[in-house]
């Protein structure tokens, strides 16, 4: 286990090679700073919201509006963390990489077509970019 300043610490659970912002659902835990109870309290088994509490719920409910390619699914809030379920689900950006005979010129020149949005039909030869 690695030290940071002198103390263990856990090592990242994230996927090193992973983007994080591509497309797909992900389980997210933000943890308030010295694990500090300021979203609220359990009581009688159900979570009681602080006005910190009401507030992450409404941050947490406007991310769509930040990021649009954001859709939230399931989320609660606890004393000192939030746990939540994302899907980042942006539009696929595809390159065509088309060759192009010039007449009376037998190299082949490259040139490259962006197109975004919804692949319509299926090409050979395209790069996911």
């Amino acid at each position: 286990m690695a030290l940071f300043k002198g103390k263990y610490r856990i090592e990242s659970a994230r996927l090193a090679r992973w983007d994080y912002s591509s497309n797909g659902g992900y389980f997210i835990t933000i943890c308030v700073a010295n694990r500090c109870s300021v979203f609220g309290d359990v009581k009688d088994k159900k979570m009681a919201l602080s006005q910190l509490g009401k507030r992450a719920a409404d941050c947490w409910q406007e991310i769509p509006v930040h990021f649009p390619f954001v859709k939230l699914d399931e989320f609660v809030i606890m004393p000192n963390h939030v746990h939540g379920i994302i899907f980042i689900d942006k539009p696929v950006t595809i390159t065509y990489h088309v060759f192009i005979y010039i007449v009376g010129n037998t190299t082949p020149q490259t040139g490259e077509i962006k197109i975004r949005g919804t692949i319509t039909k299926r090409c050979i030869n395209y790069t996911r970019v």
